[in-house]
């Protein structure tokens, strides 16, 4: 999400400092107050942040699809809001493998449809193309336009 923007993945890794729920709140606020609510799209994506060692968060290794390494990194499933000009982070819980990214993603759609969140669109890769992700949003009416073949 941070590609092509005037910030880096560094900024959310500051975000993360602060209490999330503030920060969702706060990011609410700013695409309501842009008219998001009823236009744009969702964008339904992940992000790995990488360390270089565990620490003391016991960081697991992951995957990096970039290059294919495993790396230690703290890895987040990411819903933004775009008009096609903008972009803002809304919500970004991170995966622990406690349970899958694509309950993470559910349950950030629902946070979104709870929130008012009408869009023209929901945008994401093929990981998120998968079954329970495509009914939900069949379900609510909210069109995808990501292509699924």
């Amino acid at each position: 999400m941070a590609e092509g923007q005037d910030f880096a993945h560094d900024t959310l890794y500051r975000a993360l400092n602060q209490p999330l729920a503030l920060f969702f709140e706060l990011s609410l606020e700013l695409c309501k107050a842009m008219g998001g609510l009823d236009r744009g799209y969702l964008i339904l994506d992940d992000v790995l942040i990488q360390r270089y060692r565990s620490g003391k968060l016991g960081l697991k290794k992951a995957r990096d699809t970039s290059t294919g390494a495993w790396v230690f990194g703290l890895s987040l499933v990411v819903l933004g809001w775009t008009d096609g000009k903008r972009r803002i982070p809304l919500a970004f819980p991170p995966y622990f493998g406690e349970e899958s990214k694509l309950d993470l993603a559910l349950a950030l759609l629902e946070w979104a449809k709870e929130a008012g969140f009408r869009p023209e669109g929901v945008l994401f890769d093929a990981w998120y193309a998968a079954r329970q992700v495509l009914e939900w949003l069949h379900a609510h009416g909210w069109p995808q336009a990501t292509p699924t073949a």
